[in-house]
């Protein structure tokens, strides 16, 4: 009588199979990690652009300038309150920003690259102002990445329009 064949996997097939799928969650991950700085860095970029956005809505409604500081670690927006520029208290969007450690922001205006701020409290004069009557500084803020192979503009119009670019890294 003959033996009744077996419909399952052998040990063998299993491990076989078990290989493959390592090997292909190797590879891809390998590729996406290349992919994750520049997400970080289109990420990081769009929420620079949205809260000079903000900030630049929240001086015309509250008849306040607004002012974005850059610091060593990232950046905070600033208000002005009796002549005086302070940080941006009950409003958690304005709150100051740590940019990742593989990120660097650069600001410029009229072409010329603006200090970053020493942090103390005799430098809280924000590089970039949005003003009451709707006006703003016109800036260039370059956003790029350790690695990545893209950067991102955003440029900022005296009639605070902003604009974001996403620029590829020339060899």
């Amino acid at each position: 009588m003959p033996q009744p064949r077996s419909t399952g996997f052998t040990l063998i097939e299993v491990l076989v199979a078990v290989a493959i799928m390592a090997i292909v969650a190797l590879v891809v991950g390998i590729g996406l990690s290349g992919l994750g700085g520049n997400r970080e860095l289109e990420r990081e970029a769009a929420r620079l652009k949205k809260h000079i956005d903000y900030a630049c809505e929240i001086a015309v409604l509250d008849g306040r300038s607004m002012g974005l500081l850059q610091t060593a670690e990232g950046y905070r927006f600033l208000q002005r309150v009796a002549g005086q520029w302070q940080p941006v208290e009950g409003r958690p969007a304005l709150a100051a920003h740590r940019l990742p450690a593989n990120l660097q922001l650069h600001l410029k205006r009229e072409n010329r690259q603006v200090p970053r701020s020493a942090g103390d409290n005799n430098s809280r004069r924000p590089q970039l102002a949005c003003l009451a009557s709707g006006e703003m500084t016109p800036f260039v803020a370059e956003l790029e990445a350790t690695g990545a192979d893209q950067r991102f503009e955003i440029t900022g119009h005296i009639d605070t329009h902003t604009e974001l670019h996403h620029v590829p890294r020339t060899p």
